[in-house]
């Protein structure tokens, strides 16, 4: 059975995102997959390539009602950029984050029965180490958008639906309700690693709100 083309999301001039992309990178193609890479949206790139996505000023989604960091939008559109790049495709594919570490071999025959499925988690909250009254977890959690499998027209109407609804939400919320509504979000989520170091840092800006 042929292998789908992953494709990795990175920022190739930011050192955290090189950082983490290489050994992600080298993760999948010792698997024997083909990797592209795709060159992230960045805060100063958005709709530079025409796609247009309705990102609410606050968001209501999640922790905290608060407004949408620049990075948290720009992901948006690096997620719509490489859907709109399997959508035009014949074969399945996996898109991944910089940050996506295969970890264990994925169940092809499995996967090609979804129109999608999750991939991977991180255990726990690492990124929430030390701040005070933020989730704390032992356990191992999915994260939608960091690695999943996804057939083209999936990924043609996931893109239709980020780029017409209103975002109020991180995008791992929109793909994780058409994991839920096409395939899974659930089944194959071990098999990809969240990496985290906080000695590395992050691209990320996810504000914390004061608490009142």
């Amino acid at each position: 059975m042929r292998k789908p083309v992953v494709f990795l999301i990175r920022i190739s001039d930011n050192p955290v995102s090189m950082w983490f992309a290489g050994r992600s990178y080298e993760s999948w193609t010792k698997a024997g997959y083909g990797v592209q890479i795709v060159e992230a949206v960045t805060p100063a790139t958005m709709g530079d390539d025409g796609i247009k996505i309705n990102i609410a000023p606050i968001k209501k989604m999640g922790r905290q009602r608060r407004p949408f960091s620049e990075t948290e939008k720009a992901i948006f559109y690096s997620h719509a950029k490489v859907l709109s790049i399997i959508a035009r495709k014949t074969s399945p594919a996996i898109v991944i984050e910089h940050d996506a570490e295969l970890i264990k071999p994925l169940p092809e025959e499995e996967l090609n029965k979804l129109d999608i499925a999750s991939l991977g988690g991180i255990m726990g909250f690492p990124e929430f180490a030390g701040i005070p009254n933020q989730p704390k977890s032992n356990s191992w959690r999915s994260t939608p958008a960091l690695a999943y499998f996804i057939k083209p027209p999936t990924a043609k109407l996931l893109y239709n639906h980020l780029t017409t609804i209103k975002c109020e939400g991180n995008v791992d919320a929109y793909i994780n309700d058409f994991m839920i509504k096409y395939g899974t979000n659930s089944k194959f989520n071990t098999h990809v690693n969240h990496m985290y170091d906080a000695t590395v840092g992050n691209t990320i800006i996810h504000p914390i709100l004061p608490d009142n």
